[in-house]
């Protein structure tokens, strides 16, 4: 369902749950990507010192970037909650290698082997965190799959 989607296309499906992931990446983006970049402070949060800014202060700062489509902003937040779940990450790929070896080739998930691997990361990890790893790394779930996974991410939020 994500392989050819859009960031804006992938915002909309994790934008409820963008406070999680920040809070998660907040000092990632305070010291790495505030302290380094003056112009997008400035504009964006009037120049506030960066430890200063809040979870929500960071949401209303990035939402209108990350919905436009702004890919740079995406692979920043990607790559840095990914840096924080790791092993989310190791178990799936080697869950999807058991599926097929050239496992970023894979088109689309049959729905019972999404079914069965959803369950089993969500034993692992939480509803939440396999939806957003699964929303950030394009997994080819089928959309019934995505429907039902959101669900179980916002119940447990």
């Amino acid at each position: 369902m994500l392989k050819e989607s859009t960031a804006q296309q992938r915002f909309v499906m994790i934008q409820n749950f963008l406070p999680l992931i920040i809070q998660k990446i907040r000092k990632d983006l305070r010291q790495d990507h505030l302290k380094c970049d003056k112009d997008f402070l400035n504009s964006y949060f009037g120049g506030r010192s960066p430890n200063k800014l809040t979870v929500e202060d960071l949401v209303a700062g990035y939402s209108p970037l990350l919905k436009e489509g702004n890919e740079k902003l995406w692979e920043f937040f990607s790559d840095r909650w990914l840096r924080k779940h790791t092993e989310i990450y190791y178990f799936f790929e080697a869950k999807l290698k058991e599926i097929d070896e050239d496992f970023t080739e894979l088109k689309k998930l049959k729905k019972s082997e999404a079914n069965c691997l959803v369950q089993e990361a969500t034993n692992l990890f939480g509803a939440t965190n396999t939806y957003i790893f699964s929303v950030l790394n394009s997994v080819v779930f089928p959309k019934a799959v995505y429907e039902k996974l959101l669900k179980e991410a916002n119940c447990a939020k």
